[in-house]
């Protein structure tokens, strides 16, 4: 039977073998982790705007998710300069 982790972490999984005399048991740690980056995928690399236009970073963001933690909108943080 094969076994599914579904979320990030440290899983064990037992052995245990036995006969009429003894029985043997193994423990497997299994750390699951996460090493896929989130994707930010924006609309344009460049923009030019009109002196004293108004900017909104948001426009300019098609997609933040990450493939364990979904959608991330929400947590994006906008810097500039």
């Amino acid at each position: 039977e094969q076994k599914t982790f579904p979320e990030v972490g440290t899983y064990t999984v037992s052995y245990k073998l036995s006969n009429d005399v003894k029985t043997i048991e193994k423990e497997l740690i299994i750390d699951v982790y996460d090493d896929i980056s989130p994707v930010i995928r924006l609309n344009s690399s460049n923009v030019v705007l009109d002196y004293g236009a108004g900017f909104d970073p948001q426009n300019y963001v098609d997609e933040v998710t990450d493939n364990v933690d979904g959608n991330l909108s929400d947590k994006l943080e906008y810097e500039g300069t």
